[in-house]
């Protein structure tokens, strides 16, 4: 059974890293010819900005009848947490130096794609685990509506 899910757009950060690449990919046009490998640095670090934009691009959440699971664009960069290694899950606030993407923080790890809101899970481990998203209070409530199937 799924209580969520949402994919959330990291439209500034799909953005952002699609200019960063063009901007390279100017300086490597006007970089002289005499100096080649130069030119295909930067054609490789435009390649990186966009690989980057690509897996970035949004962020997946789904909550079901086991688990919570968070996904970065295609799926490549992802995470899942078992609904029994979780003690409770409430809205939190991020930091913004904490930035956008996969982060330690301290405590434990986030997963953000933009903004400063997040559902913080506190894990029966210890530690915590923040997923960023910009309908805080829905996750919150899926996430208490499945951690109650659990005790059931």
């Amino acid at each position: 059974m799924e209580f969520y899910r949402h994919r959330q757009s990291g439209g500034l950060i799909l953005a952002a890293m699609i200019l960063a690449g063009c901007f390279v990919i100017g300086m490597a046009f006007l970089t002289p010819r005499a100096d080649e490998k130069i030119f295909y640095y930067l054609i490789g670090i435009a390649a990186l900005l966009w690989l980057a934009g690509w897996l970035f691009s949004s962020l997946l959440v789904i909550v079901d009848d086991r688990s919570v699971k968070v996904a970065f664009g295609p799926g490549l960069l992802k995470r899942r947490i078992a609904l029994k290694d979780i003690e409770s899950a409430a809205t939190a606030r991020n930091q913004w130096w904490w930035g956008w993407g996969i982060r330690a923080i301290p405590g434990g790890w986030m997963y953000n794609i933009s903004g400063l809101d997040a559902v913080e899970l506190r894990l029966k481990k210890g530690g915590v685990f923040r997923i960023g998203s910009d309908e805080p209070q829905r996750l919150e409530e899926a996430l208490k509506q499945a951690l109650q199937t659990q005790i059931n």
